[in-house]
């Protein structure tokens, strides 16, 4: 690899950081956003909350979301602003990177055995420093001796993330704490609880959901005027939070039909197989008040596995193989409709925009 190369590709490198680190910020501030919980809530061990909000978050009294993003911001503006980035620059930040690889070390350690939850986010900060590292290894910068290392370079750096810290910890607690911050952010919710401009985004959305008959599991009225479609995935904590309110909702609105499609595949060795074909087969010899009572019994207990689940609710294990041909349906009509993250809601055929959470849906679908 030509040595021209290596700034570009740690230009790359430390500015995904950046970008992730900086989302990490705003995550801290807004830990409500809906498109940000999808990812940092995407499962029963994953919780970028726990960890942000845990006492190893912080180091001297600041969030490691600044000091990240300080960071790679002060190592990315040396490296976009010195005249001519030198073997004498990647040498030094070669070892620096090296140190920072502590880092990573200690965050897995700490979110494995002390909080027990895992941040996406953070675990893509990680995972940045490492390849940053091996990118260094590939390039040789080990072999030369630390005795040759002119560590004058050091100052550069230092000097460009201290000023990037500075830039980051005013804004970050700016942003915070202000007052006009939070005046915005209430007008903001208020906006999207208001039902008029609830349809009127609804209404911009094109009516491209693909036909969905019978699939997965229907509550509620089924001749409904509102026609509530969730894709969740039995393992997603947001979808766990979603279904808790959508109870409520359920018995709030006489109108609501609720239709619940799964994100699965036939694979044996997914997970999410046996679950979903045990829902199926409850569907198929419970009432609706049973079913429901069960999918709260899975969503809403704490430390729930199959297998205490198949305890509590038997079915005969040839019924696990019944609904195959519908699991089917359902993966292809998850593909087709380019379903990303769980849960994911249309009504009556209409894709409601990211912006919006189940707790907004569900005022908006009061009034």
């Amino acid at each position: 690899m030509g040595f021209s190369l290596y700034p570009l590709l740690l230009v790359i490198l430390f500015s995904i950081g950046l970008f992730v680190s900086v989302l990490l910020m705003f995550y801290e501030i807004d830990q409500f956003n809906p498109s940000l919980s999808k990812v940092c809530q995407a499962g029963r061990k994953v919780s970028c909350q726990a960890v942000l909000n845990s006492v190893g978050a912080h180091f001297c009294g600041v969030s490691w979301s600044v000091w990240g993003s300080s960071y790679f911001g002060g190592i990315l503006l040396t490296l976009v602003t010195v005249p001519s980035v030198d073997l004498g620059y990647l040498t030094v930040l070669s070892y620096i990177s090296l140190f920072s690889t502590v880092y990573p070390v200690y965050s897995v350690i700490y979110q494995k055995y002390v909080v027990k939850q895992w941040c996406p986010l953070c675990l893509s900060v990680q995972v940045i420093l490492v390849l940053i590292v091996i990118l260094f290894f590939i390039g040789g910068f080990y072999n030369v001796r630390l005795s040759e290392v002119d560590f004058s370079y050091t100052w550069t750096y230092a000097v460009s993330v201290m000023l990037t810290f500075g830039v980051m910890y005013i804004l970050f607690n700016l942003i915070k704490k202000s007052k006009i911050g939070e005046f915005f952010f209430y007008a903001y919710q208020l906006m999207k609880r208001d039902s008029v401009i609830f349809k009127a985004m609804l209404d911009k959305q094109e009516s491209n959901m693909l036909p969905i008959g019978n699939l997965g599991i229907t509550l509620g009225n089924p001749n409904g005027k509102i026609h509530l479609v969730k894709v969740c995935n039995p393992f997603c904590k947001a979808c766990a939070e979603s279904h808790r309110v959508l109870e409520k909702l359920l018995d709030l609105n006489p109108n609501l039909c609720l239709q619940m499609v799964f994100t699965t595949t036939s694979d044996i060795n997914d997970g999410r197989l046996n679950v979903v074909s045990h829902f199926l087969c409850l569907r198929s010899s419970m009432s609706q008040e049973e079913l429901r009572n069960a999918l709260d019994v899975w969503y809403l207990s704490e430390n729930m596995t199959y297998e205490l689940f198949d305890k509590l609710y038997p079915v005969k294990k040839e019924c696990l193989f019944k609904y195959a041909e519908e699991i089917n349906e359902m993966r292809i009509w998850t593909e087709d409709m380019k379903v990303e993250n769980t849960p994911t809601f249309y009504i009556n055929g209409k894709l409601v925009p990211d912006i919006y959470s189940i707790d907004d849906i569900k005022c908006n679908l009061l009034d």
